[in-house]
């Protein structure tokens, strides 16, 4: 890792934070780009609105780099959650049709397709593997039929890590109608993800976790063929080919996925993440992804060498960037969570385990801080 990059994060200076898979911190050049846009509102007001076309567009091309997709069939909404709703009711389902979604999925990627139930969308969620927990390919390509028009999956599941595998589902689903949509808010900055290189269709995150950005502002890139299905629900005088002619009383839509941006979103909030994006982007994401896998094989040795229970796999090329500690049942995760917390030490508490998700910014002090924190907070010697 790059000695600057870990210098850009005040939060280091204080905590061994490792909740990144919660909420990411920003870095200094994210903390300067949003204040210049707050301090400019303060002070003269108003930006021309060529600067916000112009800043809203570099982020979609940040974010298409990011993703593996194509600026033109880029949008920057509001969340993943938003993400995934626009595409769930602007696809045009009939009857009987169904959607795919595997158990235990984090709610953004399960409501908008359970609520398609009124719409007699079948939604069929497949559950976990007993003894492992996990979701093969197979599996899950065993509950598609030809009336299966999308199957949805995390790229990382929150609670344990488990990566999808995306390459399986896609030679799976290969020649069907079906569009394989990726809730890719655990991976994007963290674990590659390439919509174009791996025929994905779908392809949508916050940015306020892996990517290290500001919270309320997100971003979703379509394949060629699900652009082309998916129609806006909800649109507004963003979405119009010309949102600056106030006058014209009839406008087509935006021919690319601006149609999908209803309004304009904060100004220091696309300021943040596209800084965040740079950043990100001139660390180059494949190092990044390297640096975070470090990380997280530090982490699993040193959790069993001492004696700790490990959620998900084994292996870490079927891990993302989230390791969770299954606790004792004599040990409220909630009271560790805190205690560790007291030692400078951030995590989170997810399904009864305790989660911890460094990303490349940490380095051996911040996890050994954390390894010791624990077997103290636990009685143990670490």
């Amino acid at each position: 890792m790059a000695t600057n990059f870990r210098v850009l994060f005040p939060i280091t200076q204080q905590l061994a934070y490792l909740d990144n898979a919660a909420v990411g911190p920003i870095s200094t050049p994210v903390h300067q780009a949003m204040t210049k846009r707050i301090d400019e509102r303060r002070t003269i007001g108003t930006q021309p609105t060529s600067q916000w076309d112009d800043e809203l567009s570099r982020l979609r091309g940040a974010f298409a780099r990011a993703a593996g997709g194509s600026p033109q069939r880029t949008a920057i909404l509001s969340s993943t959650s938003e993400a995934l709703g626009v595409v769930a009711e602007g696809f045009p389902w009939k009857p009987g049709d169904n959607v795919v979604i595997p158990a235990g999925e984090f709610p953004a990627n399960r409501a908008p397709w359970t609520h398609l139930r009124r719409r007699q969308v079948d939604v069929r969620i497949v559950p976990r593997e007993a003894d492992s927990g996990r979701h093969d390919a197979a599996t899950l390509l065993d509950a598609v039929d030809a009336r299966t028009r999308m199957v949805a999956v995390s790229a990382v599941r929150f609670d344990d890590g488990w990566r999808a595998p995306l390459e399986e589902l896609q030679g799976g689903l290969t020649g069907r109608d079906t569009l394989l949509v990726v809730d890719a808010i655990q991976a994007l900055g963290a674990v590659p993800i390439d919509l174009e290189g791996m025929k994905l269709d779908v392809v949508c995150g916050g940015g306020h976790k892996w990517l290290l950005g500001p919270q309320g502002i997100a971003g979703l890139t379509l394949s060629r063929r699900a652009a082309n299905c998916i129609e806006p629900v909800l649109v507004g005088w963003n979405s119009l080919r010309d949102p600056w002619d106030f006058d014209a009383t009839e406008q087509p839509l935006h021919e690319t996925s601006r149609r999908f941006e209803r309004s304009f979103p904060p100004l220091p909030e696309v300021s943040g993440l596209g800084a965040a994006l740079d950043l990100l982007l001139a660390e180059g994401l494949d190092r990044l992804a390297a640096e975070v896998r470090d990380r997280v094989q530090y982490l699993l040795q040193g959790l069993k060498v001492n004696g700790f229970t490990v959620r998900g796999p084994d292996s870490i090329a079927e891990r993302g960037s989230i390791v969770t500690v299954e606790l004792a049942r004599r040990a409220d995760a909630r009271e560790v969570c805190a205690a560790i917390r007291q030692e400078g030490v951030v995590a989170s508490v997810r399904r009864g385990g305790l989660r911890f998700a460094p990303h490349a910014y940490n380095n051996e002090d911040d996890l050994n801080r954390a390894l010791g924190a624990l077997g103290r907070a636990l009685g143990s010697r670490v």
